[in-house]
């Protein structure tokens, strides 16, 4: 199985947050690496309700990254790179307070701050790069 190691340089500055500036797969001797990548994810459930606080739609579109990683027999360990978009400052802490715990592990990660998501109701978008 390829393994998927991250770090932080010592010649990067420190990060400024619970993440990792590098993410290198390195597949099993004689294998092949599948990459999956995820389409941004919002915070819309199965039913095509979206919440209407932030809190809640992190939580939903992290649990959406889930899903779509169990659908591919992924799952959070596999993870290599996620792209996080905010509509809003005030959605950081929810984010910060639920990535990690959620996926259980700290990728590499780019955070933006952006003016609007495809719909206004949506504050969240989270996007993802999977190898295993």
């Amino acid at each position: 199985m390829a393994t998927i190691a991250f770090d932080n340089p010592p010649s990067l500055h420190s990060t400024s947050g619970r993440y990792n500036h590098t993410a290198l797969v390195t597949p099993a001797p004689g294998e092949a690496v599948r990459w999956l990548y995820i389409s941004g994810q919002v915070g819309t459930k199965p039913d095509g309700t979206t919440p209407p606080d932030a809190d809640s739609q992190v939580e939903v579109a992290l649990q959406n990254l889930l899903a779509a990683l169990a659908h591919h027999g992924m799952g959070p360990q596999n993870l290599v790179k996620i792209t996080s978009y905010i509509t809003d400052r005030s959605v950081l802490a929810p984010l910060r307070a639920k990535r990690v715990p959620v996926l259980g592990v700290n990728t590499a990660h780019t955070l933006l701050i952006v003016a609007g998501l495809a719909a206004p109701e949506f504050l969240v978008e989270i996007e993802a790069v999977a190898a295993g």
